[in-house]
């Protein structure tokens, strides 16, 4: 089939990924492999682990725009000495290679977020709907 469609991940590929995710973050939290005078949070959120295991998209989450560059690249170059980490603690046949890429989704709800804190979303919600009937209504009817 030409057109495949994106399967949902198994839960042998979701329990890797996470065991992975765990790996990394001790490694960087051990290692100062990141700029000692960043002073940023940097999150792991998520390792999609490929069908056969071969390839990690490893999502992070840089707390300042203004870094996220520098440390996305430093995340990559040292992407082999990750991977050597985690062979050294997780039994698999063969592990993958790391690719890191920047993770909006919390960025996404920080802006949605916003838009339900200002004033207009606020009137909105407060204040009831027109043609739509009372709960009560249909209870006692």
């Amino acid at each position: 089939m030409a057109n495949r469609q994106a399967q949902a991940a198994s839960k042998r590929q979701l329990q890797v990924g996470e065991q992975i995710r765990k790996i990394l973050y001790q490694t960087l939290h051990k290692k100062n492999i990141l700029y000692p005078a960043v002073n940023t949070n940097i999150t792991l959120t998520q390792v999609s682990l490929s069908p056969d295991f071969k390839n990690a998209l490893v999502y992070v989450f840089i707390s300042e725009e203004n870094v996220a560059g520098r440390i996305l690249d430093t995340l990559q170059k040292n992407a082999a000495f990750f991977r050597w980490c985690i062979a050294k603690n997780l039994p698999l046949r063969s592990h993958p290679r790391l690719c890191f890429s920047l993770d909006a989704r919390p960025l996404y709800a920080r802006h949605i977020d916003n838009i339900l804190q200002t004033e207009r979303v606020r009137r909105d919600l407060e204040t009831p709907h027109q043609g739509a009937s009372d709960s009560n209504d249909v209870v006692n009817q």
